[in-house]
């Protein structure tokens, strides 16, 4: 799936007309809808809207700091001016080998903050929260890795150096578990 931040509706391409929270938005992404949302269709997840910068109407302002305040953590924000484990692993490395920047550990919640971190700071991991695996029905042995589209192609061309990498690495780590081991 892919998230572009643009001044204009993309040509072609349908608005999301329906009343949604930002998290369901990526689950009907993922299944291959395709649509482009203004910021208003962001009010209804107070945290997703903080983290792309987007204003709550005054009414619904204290939203965010009543959520904010159950997540109890700061959360990076917009600035203005699906993996298994081991496929994850790949995927930075790609990115690694490609000069991308990846931010070390695993992002929690919100799931929506990957998208500035990668933006801002390169490949990001997020272990996904709550809110996105109800909403997108996320499995538990399933992760998001985002990165800039500056980035992506980067990235691939360096997937197969990386697979080839990775595949004489276990043959080779395979072969020395196989021998005894000595003192």
């Amino acid at each position: 799936m892919a998230v572009a931040f643009r001044g204009t509706p993309p040509a072609g391409v349908a608005p999301f007309v329906h009343r949604a929270v930002g998290l369901q938005l990526l689950g009907l992404a993922a299944a291959g809808r395709a649509f482009y949302t203004v910021p208003s269709d962001h009010h209804n997840c107070p945290v997703g809207g903080y983290t792309h910068n987007i204003p709550l109407p005054a009414e619904r302002a204290k939203e965010l700091d009543g959520t904010l305040g159950l997540m109890g953590r700061a959360i990076p924000t917009w600035c203005s001016s699906r993996a298994g484990r081991a496929r994850l692993m790949l995927l930075l490395g790609a990115a690694g080998r490609a000069g991308v920047a990846t931010q070390p550990g695993l992002a929690g919640r919100p799931t929506c903050m990957a998208l500035p971190v990668a933006l801002v700071g390169g490949a990001v991991a997020s272990t996904g929260c709550i809110s996105n695996r109800v909403y997108t029905d996320l499995g538990e042995d399933e992760l998001y890795v985002a990165v800039a589209r500056r980035d992506v192609a980067r990235v691939a061309a360096e997937m197969p150096t990386i697979l080839a990498a990775n595949d004489a690495l276990a043959d080779y780590h395979r072969e020395r578990r196989r021998a005894p081991a000595t003192e």
